[in-house]
């Protein structure tokens, strides 16, 4: 590992992430070596997840599951129930096929409003599930992470 490392970074970071890697498959195989190898060159893409953030020297083998997308709100602390979401919190204003139609300026205006309250009550009624945490598949728009911010739920 030093000589592939060696050839990939600074001299300075070379021993460093040589001893990491080291440590992480002594993890990963419960001590042997050549299962550790053989599940980090099948699982590589799930293993390979580039963190910002903490200069290299700080870096740590730890247990748990690393998510590879920042917190877009980050409010609670402590014990949580996380609830996984694949889809916008923010109701869409028509359906697939149909055209809003807005009979008055405001309109549009008591549309986005209609939308909101729905997020609204739908944060609101996760929080008295004591959800604390949303891991959501795709971004969530702005005026819904404000209501969960609200509401103290995180959001990545």
């Amino acid at each position: 590992l030093a000589a592939y490392f060696g050839g990939k970074l600074s001299p300075s970071h070379t021993p460093f992430l040589t001893q990491l890697a080291c440590d992480f498959l002594q993890r990963l195989g419960d001590g042997e070596m050549e299962p550790a190898l053989n599940l980090a060159a099948d699982c590589f893409p799930g293993l390979h997840v580039t963190v910002p953030g903490l200069p290299v020297g700080s870096s740590r083998v730890l247990e748990g599951l690393l998510l590879s997308r920042g917190f877009s709100l980050l409010c609670g602390q402590g014990e949580t129930r996380v609830l996984v979401v694949d889809d916008s919190l923010l109701p869409p204003l028509t359906e697939t096929g149909y055209t809003l139609q807005l009979e008055s300026p405001a309109g549009l205006a008591e549309a986005r409003d209609w939308a909101r309250a729905r997020a609204e009550e739908a944060l609101a009624h996760l929080q008295a599930l004591g959800v604390g945490l949303l891991l959501s598949g795709p971004r969530q728009p702005a005026c819904v992470l404000e209501l969960a911010r609200r509401q103290g739920l995180s959001v990545v």
